[in-house]
């Protein structure tokens, strides 16, 4: 930060109104930008004790005692800050939301000459008295009593990341009762959020991880068939037990973040040059219902393949379920299955 910078604000800012409680005080310019770093007034957020020292060359105990003699000495009572006052009510009109947004907010409103971060504002607060019940943790802005949108958010998220392996923002907006821009901010601030595209529209979550689903349902199709279309990919990322759905594009992009797979765009596939040990990706059950389709397919129908699977020792309701959730199985035709991928080997009309 200049030096000068802090009084440089354009008139009628929030800026220049600390700026000029700065400048009243006993405070040199270099000691007042200081001081005003410590704060946030300088419209940048509140600095740690070092942070602000290294912007004006000072020792972080100098800044400390700067602050500390300015807080003793400041007339909380000789000021009136009409632009402070308002920027604290639009702080609290726009709780809850990031720091980020209610900058700008203050800027839009003609408060501030720039976004300026609200930490400046409830520090400035705080000094003079100024009654609130907003706050801020972890870069949100909060009102004490108010709704709590974002933990409705990631009760939603965690729901629909459970069932589908991903949701987009659109849905967790309307099944929240927020708009999209203002979810998409919140959920900006979760940590075990994970952005799916460019466009922040769909997000997973680090648990469970979306990308560490998809790579294994992969994994156990590739074993398996080798060489999968990106249509045959998407069908067994659907009918998992623990199920992918997310449209084309976004499955695209996650693909071309995996090393270890290879995209065909031209053919439309994907295929993997690693070697995939059936035994260590696939689940004992699949293991054995994908040696049953190689011996007795390549098609079976839903009767034939319950028999044979009791016949090599499992259970009728287990080969059942597999039949119809395992990704590695494909449904040819109602009742009829085949195991999915070209290596394994093509399925014919029985």
């Amino acid at each position: 930060m200049s030096q000068h910078s802090l009084f440089t604000a354009p008139s009628g800012t929030l800026e220049r109104e600390l700026a000029d409680v700065l400048r009243a005080s006993r405070l040199d310019e270099r000691q007042a930008s200081a001081v005003a770093a410590r704060l946030g007034w300088d419209g940048r957020g509140a600095s740690t004790l070092q942070q602000a020292a290294l912007a004006v060359g000072y020792t972080r105990e100098r800044v400390r005692q700067l602050e500390a003699s300015f807080r003793d000495e400041v007339p909380r009572d000789h000021y009136r800050l009409p632009l402070l006052d308002r920027a604290l009510r639009a702080v609290e009109e726009c709780a809850p939301d990031a720091c980020s947004h209610v900058g700008i907010v203050l800027q839009e409103r003609g408060i501030s000459g720039a976004p300026f971060d609200p930490t400046g504002v409830l520090s400035a607060a705080g000094l003079f008295d100024r009654p609130t019940s907003a706050s801020i943790r972890r870069g949100l802005v909060e009102v004490a009593g108010a709704p709590a949108p974002t933990r409705t958010l990631v009760a939603n998220a965690r729901k629909l990341v459970s069932a589908r392996g991903a949701a987009a923002v659109v849905d967790l907006a309307r099944a929240s009762g927020v708009e999209p821009a203002r979810a998409r901010r919140l959920l900006e601030l979760v940590p075990d959020v994970i952005w799916l595209d460019e466009q922040r529209s769909w997000i997973g979550l680090r648990v469970p991880n979306t990308r560490r689903r998809l790579d294994g349902i992969l994994r156990k199709m590739l074993a398996v068939g080798g060489r999968l279309t990106l249509t045959d990919a998407e069908e067994g990322l659907r009918r998992s037990y623990r199920p992918v759905v997310l449209p084309p594009a976004i499955l695209r992009s996650l693909y071309d973040g995996m090393q270890w797979l290879d995209v065909d765009a031209r053919r439309g596939e994907i295929s993997t040059e690693i070697e995939l040990d059936r035994s260590r990706v696939l689940s004992p059950v699949e293991e054995r219902l994908a040696a049953m389709f190689v011996d007795h397919g390549p098609t079976l129908a839903f009767a034939e393949a319950v028999e044979l699977g009791t016949e090599i020792g499992l259970n009728r309701n287990t080969v059942g379920y597999y039949l119809t959730h395992a990704p590695v199985i494909k449904t040819v035709r109602p009742g009829r299955y085949a195991l999915r991928g070209a290596a394994a080997y093509e399925p014919v009309a029985a």
